[in-house]
């Protein structure tokens, strides 16, 4: 069950402070600095913050917070998208 006072703007603008993007299509996290989507867990994404840009436990932990009502897709199942198809502005 989400916090009382969860708001959707909040984690987008918590995770555009540390260079991350939640892609809605997929619902899947991107580094928007690496280019890449980032693993499907909440631990794993908090780790790659603290392991590549040095971003302080006390943050993550917040974001960890933030991100406790989403729920991510698995890296493997994402489809390719359409040839043709509009390239993703953060990869």
């Amino acid at each position: 069950m989400p916090d009382k006072d969860y708001r959707p703007e909040d984690v987008r603008e918590h995770l555009a402070r540390h260079g991350l993007s939640v892609n809605e299509l997929e619902l899947v996290i991107i580094c928007c600095t690496c280019r890449f989507a980032l693993g499907d867990s909440l631990t794993a994404v908090a780790s790659y913050l603290a392991e590549k840009h040095n971003v302080p436990k006390l943050t993550t932990k917040e974001l960890r917070r933030l991100l406790r009502p989403y729920t991510f897709l698995r890296l493997e199942t994402l489809r390719l998208r359409l040839d043709g198809s509009t390239p993703h502005s953060h990869l």
